[in-house]
């Protein structure tokens, strides 16, 4: 069997990696990953996140239109595509308040003051508020008898805000870090392989979708001698 120990290692720090070979292979994998296909729902955006903010740190500015342009589009799609599933569920929502409460209650009022035109015309700076009002009003009134509704809510809230949070990080307020050459590329190493071991994990019974995230053209793989 394998090392399990080389599991936990580094597996991207390599002194035959060179840095024009790191930087393609980076830029090639961040691509990628801004694929819709390969991050569905934006399941990989803190990743996507975190290794362009390491990967800037290291190797400067993103130069590489299609590498920025990409990465971009990803978490804007990742964002457009949550807030259109929170706004079906606060639709969703609404019926089932009506059902229970009947509108202009109290209840009802809590939820849905001025209607779902409030959360359809809001602009995106501030649905945060109203959606804690209305989680607010879900907790009070809906919770003990539909907590599954409740829970559904608080998905699409979740990711809403991470997708929106992720867009407004993306090369909007990234700082080179002042540690040496050294200890940023042993940064985006990490991180390179914290995303293996993370989409590993999530296909572990697929190996073969490594090949869908990663080029090997550009790692220098030692092959076992027969």
């Amino acid at each position: 069997m394998q090392d399990p120990i080389r599991l936990v290692t580094d597996i991207f720090e390599d002194k035959n990696l060179s840095y024009a070979s790191l930087r393609s292979f980076s830029e090639e994998f961040l691509i990628r990953l801004a694929s819709p296909v390969l991050n569905p729902g934006g399941i990989y955006n803190t990743l996507l996140v975190d290794t362009s903010s390491r990967y800037t740190a290291y190797f400067g500015t993103v130069e590489d239109k299609l590498v920025k342009s990409a990465v971009q589009k990803g978490l804007t799609l990742s964002m457009n595509q949550a807030y259109g599933r929170l706004i079906e569920q606060l639709r969703r929502m609404r019926g089932l308040v009506q059902f229970k409460f009947g509108e202009g209650t109290d209840q009802y009022e809590g939820f849905f003051p001025q209607g779902m035109d409030e959360y359809n015309q809001a602009s995106i700076g501030q649905l945060p508020e109203l959606l804690e009002r209305f989680l607010s009003a879900a907790n009070t009134y809906l919770l003990a008898d539909y907590p599954t509704d409740v829970d559904n809510f608080v998905t699409a809230k979740n990711q809403f805000t991470n997708a929106r949070t992720a867009q407004e990080t993306m090369f909007s307020s990234l700082k080179t870090t002042r540690t040496g050459r050294h200890e940023r590329r042993k940064e985006l190493t990490l991180q390179l392989t914290k995303c293996f071991l993370i989409i590993a994990a999530d296909h572990i019974e697929n190996p073969d979708r490594f090949d869908d995230y990663y080029s090997l053209r550009y790692l220098p793989i030692r092959r076992k001698k027969k």
